[in-house]
């Protein structure tokens, strides 16, 4: 089980980056985030969903709506 302010932080991030990804998704880059260091799978794959959104788009279209919308895709519905 993910200790409660690890997955805290780890949705803090994941939030950020949806609000602002121009802003947070570089500084995340730069800092080397990965899927891997997520220790909660709904944040990997949050996170997951947000990078993939970063590389497709160039950094563009990525808010709380197009990410509902690419995790329902992932998940087949």
């Amino acid at each position: 089980m993910v200790e409660r302010n690890v997955e805290d932080a780890e949705m803090a991030l994941c939030g950020s980056v949806t609000c602002e990804a121009g802003r947070w998704m570089p500084v995340a880059q730069s800092a080397g985030v990965k899927p891997e260091w997520f220790e909660g799978s709904e944040a990997r794959t949050v996170w997951t969903a947000l990078e993939e959104m970063w590389k497709r788009n160039k950094g563009k279209g990525i808010d709380p709506l197009t990410l509902a919308d690419e995790l329902r895709k992932a998940e087949g519905v």
